[in-house]
């Protein structure tokens, strides 16, 4: 049996933190929602959740959870609306994603959000201490754009597409953050601080006296390598040769070999490796082991500002974000003012360098995201809550020589210039009662998709009717009365008059849930004297003061008129001409419109805040048009912020949530996978109701045989593997790494809640599951 296994040579596997990925970070698409009573077809299920974890009894084990790791399958995110092991929030266009936590996110994003991240214990030098990490976010950025909504003006080339921006450097950080106090500095060589930072161990090993935001440590992947085991980094093939009775390695890359002494690193053929820890059996070659740290930068030294690693050092796209790390206190995030994130105690972290606010600069579009380092994390723009079927075009246009005397009114004439709006389907436009004046029938909304409004020429008065077109009425031309821009006139000290300023609303888009206020038309002027100009607002409102300011969303059309009074004669102030003023967006104060962006001669669509499509407004205003695109609702963007996988190593590398079993103290909170047998771990022995002492601990194993058995753990669930031998145990592992599935996709050889797994060698084929 295995009761002298813990105390051979050094033990391979160390101490690693509870705040790993690996197979922690799979998500409920794999893991799924079990059943009360699981069987091994199952699984990997229900060990691939945020909970699970690999528990080692003896380092004679290591292997054998290296198998088990390696088996368990990769991670895979999903959005499809629903997103696993995410948050996702409907933001409104242009707001910042974390605008407040009624809109959007919180400013802070962890483990209660989303899974993948890190929140438990971790041990350094014989203490342990509570630790998470999160994503930080600034208040206004990054923000949902559209062309006339970005945080640097227009931007044409955005078209009518929505994009993630991002408008201040320092407004995207992620954190490790100490929850208890801990005295960074303290890490040695020999006694390292060992974390998982952005889903790779992040081992330190040196704190600088004199700039204490600098640090030396290992960041990259570890692996746990057998004898002959191979892993391919940067496109080459590293093996592990051998390891020597020092603690050295033989290790090659692509064909070059080379040694690394005991607790050393070297550079072999482009990719830097060190020697962690190893494992050495005299007798036995295939027992032999060693814990890696392998990349291109395995050993490096960091300060505040660096650029993080694997960044271009001269234009780095996320940089270090350290301070404090030798003061002994616990880690405090805080939003401060709007754009301001403030950290005290032991700053370790990274922030976003780069700046995504035009087009030139990339910004995230539907379907992209904004990634992390390793892809640690992702926020992404998913989509947009109305598909592109459901908006309503409508047209604004001058038309020419209306006979708007059919409808039976005096004021009417038999070729007059109007402006005519016009939009597919029935009813959706609203004159609403009451609206008008001179309204014969005021009780009565109208309800249509065609209005003229035409000049009613009465002198001093500038005053226009207003036309609706109705299939089941003789004429079909009828009226719906006036709109008075002009109430009256003020008299002026020592004579002469001062016309009132006037606006009146012509009516609502009725389509879906865009009614009532959310987009109304109205026709006013700007109150001079002798007014030949004359604006058409569509103002754009939402339902909640959270998703869009009132007036903030603001299309104006600016019309011409030939005299006080009197017809149209053109959109913009020239007739068939293009003009950049004759169409303009922006928001409202209480006395016009104040900080607009003239779009008029843009070729290309543009989107606004409510999510209304302004299309071609160059060609369409050539020919006296304007031309819009109403969605069914106000129009926002679907943000989803998610762990993305760290893949595990193609061969020998252990699962970063791979614990000791001295490191767990309840293992109820856990769905547990237990590697080793009763006398090489507790937790098994505690599962199994066997004794941890030689030679009761081996009751019920025969050399040659090995388990695997499903056992209830409180509410969670623990799976024992373990043999009589470590090779026993072993083979178990290799089994279970080692399964297919069939059609339905479970897998073929396990059924039940328990196995024995026999054999004489570690080939697959040399083993009987029964």
């Amino acid at each position: 049996m295995q009761k002298s296994f813990a105390l051979r040579a050094k033990r391979v596997i160390k101490r690693v933190t509870s705040l790993g990925v690996g197979i922690g970070m799979l998500t409920a698409s794999l893991g799924g929602a079990l059943a009360a009573d699981p069987t091994l077809a199952d699984f990997p299920s229900p060990f691939t959740g945020s909970d699970g974890i690999i528990v080692i009894g003896s380092s004679a084990d290591s292997a054998a959870a290296a198998d088990i790791a390696l088996g368990l399958p990769k991670t895979t995110i999903t959005s499809d609306g629903k997103i696993e092991g995410g948050i996702t929030a409907d933001v409104p266009l242009g707001l910042g994603i974390s605008n407040s936590t009624s809109v959007g996110f919180d400013w802070e994003v962890g483990h209660n959000q989303v899974s993948s991240f890190l929140k438990g214990k971790i041990n350094f030098q014989s203490s342990d201490y509570d630790a998470h990490d999160e994503v930080v976010l600034s208040r206004n950025t990054p923000n949902v754009a559209t062309s006339l909504s970005s945080r640097t003006a227009l931007q044409q080339d955005y078209e009518d597409n929505v994009f993630l921006e991002v408008g201040t450097r320092g407004s995207v950080g992620y954190y490790y953050v100490f929850d208890d106090g801990i005295n960074i500095s303290k890490a040695t060589s020999a006694k390292p601080l060992e974390i998982k930072f952005l889903g790779k161990t992040l081992k330190i090993t040196d704190v600088s006296t004199s700039d204490t935001t600098k640090f030396t440590a290992y960041i990259t992947n570890q692996y746990f390598m057998n004898v002959g085991d191979t892993v391919t980094i940067e496109g080459k093939k590293v093996k592990l040769e051998n390891v020597g009775s020092t603690g050295a390695l033989l290790v090659s890359v692509d064909g070059v070999i080379d040694t690394i002494a005991s607790s050393s690193d070297k550079v072999i053929n482009g990719i830097e490796v060190a020697n962690d820890q190893t494992f050495y059996d005299a007798n036995d070659k295939n027992q032999r082991a060693a814990t890696l740290f392998i990349g291109k930068n395995a050993l490096n030294t960091y300060k505040d500002g660096d650029a993080f690693i694997g960044e271009n050092e001269n234009d780095p796209q996320w940089v270090w974000d350290t301070a404090s790390l030798a003061e002994s206190s616990s880690t405090s995030v805080t939003q401060g003012a709007p754009g301001n994130i403030s950290v005290s105690g032991p700053r370790l972290g990274l922030l976003n360098d780069f700046l995504r606010q035009s087009a030139s600069q990339n910004p995230a579009g539907v379907g992209e995201c904004i990634d992390l380092p390793n892809k640690y994390a992702s926020i992404c723009l998913d989509g947009l809550t109305v598909p592109a079927t459901d908006y309503l075009t409508m047209t604004i246009e001058l038309a020419e020589n209306e006979p708007t005397s059919r409808s039976g009114q005096a004021f009417g004439g038999d070729a007059q210039n109007t402006i005519k709006f016009t939009a597919a389907g029935d009813q959706r436009f609203i004159i609403k009662a009451n609206s008008l004046t001179e309204d014969f029938n005021s009780t009565v909304d109208r309800k249509t998709s065609k209005i003229w409004i035409a000049a009613k020429n009465v002198t001093l008065e500038q005053n226009y009717a207003v036309y609706y077109f109705d299939a089941d009425k003789s004429p079909t031309m009828q009226f719906a009365g006036v709109i008075g821009l002009f109430a009256g006139h003020d008299l002026l000290p020592g004579g002469g008059y001062s016309d009132i300023l006037g606006e009146g609303k012509i009516f609502e888009i009725s389509y879906g849930s865009t009614k009532e206020n959310n987009v109304n038309v109205t026709l006013g002027n700007d109150g001079t004297s002798v007014n030949t100009t004359l604006f058409i607002r569509l103002q754009q409102n939402a339902d909640s003061s959270t998703a869009m300011d009132t007036n903030a969303d603001i299309i104006r059309i600016n019309v011409s008129v030939a005299s006080e009074g009197g017809n149209f004669s053109s959109i913009g102030a020239t007739k068939s001409r293009e003009e950049a003023g004759e169409l303009v967006w922006g928001p409202l104060n209480t006395t016009g419109v104040s900080s607009v962006v003239s779009i008029g001669d843009k070729g290309v669509n543009l989107r606004t805040r409510y999510g209304t499509i302004i299309k071609d407004p160059k060609a369409n205003g050539a020919s006296d048009k304007v031309v819009v695109a109403i969605p069914s609702d106000i129009v926002k963007a679907k943000v989803s912020i998610k762990g993305v996988a760290v893949s595990s190593p193609s061969a020998g590398g252990t699962s970063s949530n791979t614990m000791n079993a001295d490191q767990i103290t309840d293992l109820t909170q856990y769905n547990a996978i237990l590697v080793g047998g009763p006398c090489a771990n507790s937790h098994t022995a505690k599962i199994m109701g066997s004794s941890t002492a030689w030679p009761d601990c081996a009751n019920g194993f025969t050399q040659g045989e090995a388990m695997l058995a499903l056992k209830a753990n409180g509410s969670k669930w623990a799976l024992v593997v373990a043999g009589y031998s470590a090779d026993d145990t072993r083979r178990a592992a290799i089994a279970l790494k080692s399964y297919s599935v069939d059609g339905a996709g479970k897998p073929i050889f396990l059924t039940g809640t328990s196995k024995t797994v026999k054999g004489t060698s570690l080939e697959v084929s040399g083993l009987t599951v029964v």
